[in-house]
């Protein structure tokens, strides 16, 4: 008898999203620098940030013994006082102590515009995932939203700072779609 995920995997491209999720998902830069470029008012609101179990994956990613707790950060980025993105980022405690440490005094300014603004910080492709219920973050999200979707999009990726990795994972929540698009949109979009 075959074994049956708990999820879907994680994979390099997004099958079956919406097209116009496209620019979003696809967005190589700063989510963050998109999002301010979409909207009138952007801000940074930290759930959570302390050290707690993570999923095995995410352990694996982060170089993480599987029985030891990860710093996680857990945000919701608003634009126009609406939750557009909701950003989940794990480190292992002994990165954070060197290389990453700067997350420590982070606050609620945005990750992505410390990432992006190093020249040595180097980012692994994108995977992507549709999350539901089964998922954890899914569930993690029910908790702070009560109207989600059936499903919502993800996608992650590994930010490498002197072989120190950091696991940083955006879902994508429905306001992202009602955002004015703009010319950059329209050129991605377009088939080919």
């Amino acid at each position: 008898m075959k074994t049956r995920h708990l999820h879907d995997p994680w994979v390099s491209f997004a099958p079956a999203h919406p097209r116009r999720l496209r620019p979003w998902l696809n967005e190589r830069g700063s989510l963050t620098a998109r999002l301010i470029s979409h909207s009138k008012q952007f801000c940074v609101e930290v759930i959570e940030q302390r050290l707690k179990p993570v999923q095995h994956d995410e352990a694996r990613l982060v170089k993480l013994n599987a029985r030891r707790k990860g710093l996680v950060r857990e945000v919701v980025l608003r634009c126009n006082g609406v939750p557009a993105v909701f950003g989940h980022t794990v480190v292992c405690p002994q990165h954070l102590r060197r290389t990453w440490r700067f997350l420590a005094r982070l606050g609620n300014r945005s990750l992505g515009s410390v990432l992006f603004a190093n020249p040595l910080v180097v980012r692994q492709p994108l995977h992507f995932q549709r999350i539901d219920r089964r998922h954890p973050l899914y569930r993690r999200m029910a908790t702070l939203f009560p109207d989600l979707p059936p499903t919502l999009w993800a996608r992650r990726s590994v930010f490498l700072l002197k072989h120190s990795p950091m696991l940083v994972t955006e879902v994508f929540l429905p306001a992202v779609l009602d955002l004015p698009r703009n010319e950059l949109d329209s050129t991605q979009t377009t088939p080919g």
